[in-house]
């Protein structure tokens, strides 16, 4: 996502800000970065992309309101709606993946908690995967003969 506006000038104080503010929340096991804010390119018009792994005292409920607090605590404390927030156990194996071999871990609550999903992430995603080289050829030759296009 773009942001309409560009973002605040001090936006890395403002994350770095974030991090250190929820390390003290009890459901937030860690937080992630990532995304072109994580990496050498970010634009004028970058989003904030947060990944963050709770507590699993929450449940799936429990998850979700967690998620919608969090995020709306990061549009005030970042001073922009151009946030995009993910619970890294509930995000696809694919995202999950991206999130930990790019992002930046900004802050570690209960590390036990965090490799606890990384694994259950990585053993998906490996899972997954040729299953996703299987699809990706099938697209690619589809898209060759002109499937898509009748």
């Amino acid at each position: 996502m773009l942001a309409e506006r560009p973002l605040p000038s001090d936006i890395d104080r403002r994350i770095r800000a974030l991090a250190t503010a929820w390390a003290g929340d009890p459901d937030v096991a860690a937080i992630y970065l990532f995304g072109s804010r994580a990496g050498s390119r970010p634009g004028p018009r970058s989003d904030v992309d947060l990944a963050v792994v709770l507590s699993d005292r929450l449940d799936a409920s429990g998850r979700w309101r967690k998620r919608l607090d969090l995020t709306a605590d990061a549009s005030h404390r970042l001073a922009t709606d151009a946030v995009d927030l993910i619970v890294l156990e509930d995000a696809p194996a694919v995202l999950g993946h991206r999130v930990l071999a790019r992002g930046i871990l900004l802050s570690e609550r209960e590390p036990q908690r965090r490799v606890q999903v990384a694994e259950r992430i990585m053993r998906q995603y490996l899972d997954e995967a040729y299953l996703r080289r299987t699809l990706d050829a099938g697209l690619v030759e589809r898209l060759r003969e002109g499937g898509f296009a009748r």
